[in-house]
């Protein structure tokens, strides 16, 4: 069933003379999976220098062993019903040992760890305190089909995160975000692109999508909210009337004439304020303010996108398509960048079918485009 290679705490002054147990190559609880597979290949190759002269068999079954990254390292977990037995103190009896051999060749109860945890991490398998068995078999889509904590396994390892987000619609990157006070800071962020021409990029902020949102209201009023709430501290109480600003009066005590009347009372009456909001117009207002500091509409150069190749911007001007594909003939023969973009862009002023190509520099070949294009044809070639 393979070789058996036996690690203990503390190494003893002699060979035991037992296959397997004559390396003396330390492993500690701090070790990760990925180092142990190192110890494991030096301990395999340590045993066949051993045994050479002693026993040519184990000479040659240790020899040449390299433990890489296709192979797993698993520790057992016996079945509920090995584990129920164990408790009832019956590992003596003839059930026991008949399910526990069936546990041990059954793929599926043995778990495969992340090379890059190390053993006290694995605190549920008490590594350091008790004996605990352990798997290294090569990894094959045979073996994930019979081991199905491996296929799980699996699927966890090749589970994107959000640092690898990068779809048609939206990608992972950073932007700048601004504080109140005026003072900006980049900060991750999911970041979109949205028709408006002057600011076409919007970005969601990681941390609030991590956290649990906050509503407006606990956020508290931006300082355009906050505006719009003093304004009802700035409402001049009213004044007694002095009898001579009356401006129903004459001079002489009598009656002014109504029309004059009400044209002197409205020259002097002060502008018409805005009503602050109340109720729920102040809380669309705390609202507004809020999302556009979660959600802010920003400039590309505001932006940093990033995927090598964001699905997200890999927008081609159809205008430029047919050029563009002699960017990668160009570039082969020597040319740079920028050489690259004057020859483009002079055979696109040349194209009968351009619609003002290169007038006022409305319709040109931008450096950027180029590489994009390059690069996303390198991505296609790679795949």
């Amino acid at each position: 069933d393979g070789l058996r290679v036996k690690f203990v705490e503390q190494l003893p002054s002699q060979p035991s003379g037992q296959p397997g147990e004559n390396h003396r190559v330390e492993v500690v609880a701090g070790d990760t999976i990925r180092e142990f597979k190192v110890k494991l290949t030096a301990a395999c190759e340590a045993e066949s220098n051993f045994w050479k002269g002693r026993s040519e068999e184990f000479t040659k079954s240790f020899a040449d062993i390299a433990i890489g990254f296709k192979h797993l390292v698993m520790v057992f977990i016996p079945s509920p019903k090995v584990q129920k037995l164990l408790k009832q103190r019956l590992t003596n009896s003839d059930e026991y040992k008949r399910q526990y051999n069936m546990d041990l060749a059954d793929p599926s109860n043995w778990q495969p760890l992340d090379p890059a945890r190390s053993f006290s991490q694995y605190s549920q398998f008490n590594f350091g305190r008790v004996p605990v068995m352990l798997r290294v078999v090569e990894e094959t889509p045979t073996y994930k089909a019979q081991n199905l904590r491996y296929k799980l396994f699996a699927e966890e390892q090749n589970q994107l995160t959000y640092l690898d987000r990068n779809e048609p619609k939206v990608c992972f990157g950073w932007a700048k975000y601004k504080h109140q006070e005026g003072s900006t800071e980049w900060r991750q962020a999911f970041i979109s692109k949205i028709s408006d021409k002057d600011r076409p990029w919007k970005a969601t902020w990681v941390q609030d999508w991590c956290l649990e949102e906050e509503t407006a209201l606990e956020r508290g009023p931006g300082p355009e909210a906050a505006a719009l709430l003093q304004t009802a501290e700035e409402v001049e109480e009213p004044k007694e009337k002095d009898p001579k600003d009356d401006d129903t009066k004459n001079p002489d005590g009598t009656d002014k004439d109504p029309a004059a009347a009400a044209a002197a009372a409205a020259a002097k009456a002060p502008p018409a304020k805005k009503a602050p909001p109340t109720g729920k117009d102040l809380e669309k207002a705390l609202a507004d303010q809020a999302e556009a500091r979660k959600k802010p509409q920003l400039e590309r150069k505001q932006v940093l996108l990033q995927p090598r190749l964001p699905l997200v911007d890999d927008v081609v001007n159809e205008d430029h398509e047919e050029i563009l594909k002699q960017a990668l003939t160009l570039r082969q023969s020597g040319m740079s960048d920028w050489e690259i973009e004057g020859v483009l862009n002079q055979l696109l002023k040349d194209s009968p079918d351009s619609k003002s190509a290169g007038a006022d520099g409305e319709d040109v070949i931008t450096l950027d485009e180029i590489r994009s294009y390059l690069q996303r044809q390198d991505a296609t070639k790679g795949q």
